[in-house]
């Protein structure tokens, strides 16, 4: 969490995505180290990044940072659609760059096509990703 808290506090984003929390069971159990990462970023994200009592070794290098905005993956029931057609390709390069995690890598991008693909149909798009928006007061 120092880590991550650390990172947002140098590069002071305005807006931060990151993978759900929780299962979400309609695309099968999620993977228990992705829901760790996204647990570990909002709690960074909300307190830690921006609590000065929060890591004060951090100081006065990496000052508390206030992140405004967060869009959580999320394709059960989103609150936003973003249209990613003109990037599905190198979305699917960066995919095969994570070749160690993938047996048959043709399964996984006509899987990750298809998906895009439904989620970006009711919106007119070709692909889209969909997201929970957190909006940060």
């Amino acid at each position: 969490r120092r880590d991550v808290s650390r990172e947002i506090r140098r590069h002071r984003p305005d807006l931060v995505v990151c993978q759900n929390p929780e299962r979400t069971y309609n695309l099968g159990a999620s993977h228990r180290d992705h829901r760790t990462v996204g647990g570990v970023v909002l709690d960074c994200i909300y307190p830690l990044s921006r609590d000065h009592l929060a890591f004060p070794e951090l100081m006065p290098e990496f000052e508390p940072y206030r992140v405004r905005e967060v869009y959580v993956m999320q394709w059960q029931d989103p609150h936003i659609v973003v249209d990613i057609s003109d990037v599905m390709d190198l979305k699917i390069k960066a995919l095969a760059c994570h070749a160690s995690q993938f047996r048959d890598f043709a399964g996984v991008e006509k899987r990750v096509r298809d998906r895009g693909a439904e989620l970006g149909k009711p919106h007119g798009y070709a692909y889209a990703e969909a997201f929970d928006r957190i909006v940060i007061s």
